[in-house]
């Protein structure tokens, strides 16, 4: 496995699309002082997934965005493109090229892709972890950093033991495992008060129901009671009207006499 070529669109300097094409053995590039050569270290830096602006030299991370000048327009977006040759399939994907790409919008949108496929950050990271590459591995040095890897301290010295002994991807992994413990075990905490509240909340929507319950048993009850009153009045009512209806008849029949 060998980076193949850095493609460069809006990246800092680099307005126009630029393609640099690498072959395998010692590459080196030159050019004059402001050229733009610390600048490719940084983009292969941010496309792999470098998330301080400040090692990138800038504020925000907007400021890898080319900003423009007297004779360019500034560029809506920032991307790069890391293509690496994978006929040995030493990356573990099963292609001949491995393709890395970034892009960030001014709004703010970032994306990543695998060969032309959207992914996340954490699938960058696995990838080029297993490659022994990314912002904190001995495989790239920004100029920013050059003292700390002559003049290690011991601790710095260690940690570039251990990533060039390639135990980094199981580190990260071990990062993220307890970052999502910890995630796990707020969410519960979250959850358990969450439930704490609803219980002492529930005791009195208990009572509550109960006197609802209660409630609606008595307007039963009245419904009833009033029902059968109004039976009875109308029993009442009809009987009374029956007696009248007699007593209409025997006058009507002593007066025919």
């Amino acid at each position: 496995m060998f980076l193949k070529s850095l493609t460069l669109r809006g990246f800092k300097s680099f307005a126009r699309k630029t393609h640099i094409v690498f072959e395998p053995g010692l590459s080196v590039i030159i050019g004059p002082n402001g050229s733009g050569k610390s600048n490719l270290v940084d983009a292969v830096l941010w496309v792999l997934g470098e998330q301080n602006p400040r090692f990138l030299r800038g504020k925000s991370m907007v400021d890898v965005i080319f900003s423009g000048t007297e004779f360019e327009k500034p560029m809506p977006y920032a991307e790069v493109t890391l293509v690496f040759d994978n006929s040995d399939r030493f990356l573990p994907v099963d292609a001949s090229e491995v393709s890395i790409k970034r892009r960030l919008m001014r709004e703010g949108d970032n994306t990543y892709f695998i060969n032309e496929k959207p992914c996340r950050l954490l699938d960058v990271h696995s990838l080029i972890l297993k490659a022994r590459l990314g912002e904190e591995l001995p495989g790239i040095i920004p100029q920013n950093r050059l003292d700390d890897l002559i003049n290690p301290s011991s601790t710095d010295l260690r940690a570039i033991i251990e990533e060039a002994s390639g135990i980094a991807l199981y580190k990260k992994r071990k990062e993220n495992a307890i970052k999502k413990l910890v995630s796990v075990d707020e969410k519960i905490d979250k959850l358990s008060m969450v439930k704490r509240e609803v219980d002492r909340e529930l005791k009195p929507l208990k009572k509550q129901v109960e006197k609802m319950k209660a409630a609606i048993e008595m307007k039963r009850s009245l419904d009833e009671i009033w029902i059968k009153l109004k039976v009875n009045e109308l029993v009442s009512l009809e009987e009374r009207w029956n007696s009248l209806k007699n007593e209409e008849s025997l006058t009507e029949s002593t007066l025919s006499e």
